[in-house]
């Protein structure tokens, strides 16, 4: 799900989250939502909806400051 950051704040991202939510239920399926842990936003608008932390997953990115190394480093 994603919003154009110029109307934030305006409830559309909890609308399209609720919709979606509503469709799973209605198909009877199951559905995992990810999140960045930088997306402050999102992850404050499915807290308030009620999702909960599951787990975190740790991904790697290349930092060009680490060159001599491999320049891997964990997020």
């Amino acid at each position: 799900i994603c919003t154009d950051p110029d109307h934030a704040g305006r409830g559309l991202g909890r609308a399209l989250t609720l919709a979606g939510l509503a469709h799973l239920a209605r198909s009877a399926r199951t559905g995992m939502l990810y999140v960045d842990d930088g997306n402050l936003p999102a992850r404050r608008t499915y807290r308030r909806i009620g999702f909960h932390l599951a787990r975190v997953d740790t991904r790697y990115t290349r930092d060009p400051s680490m060159a001599p190394f491999g320049g891997l480093v964990s997020r």
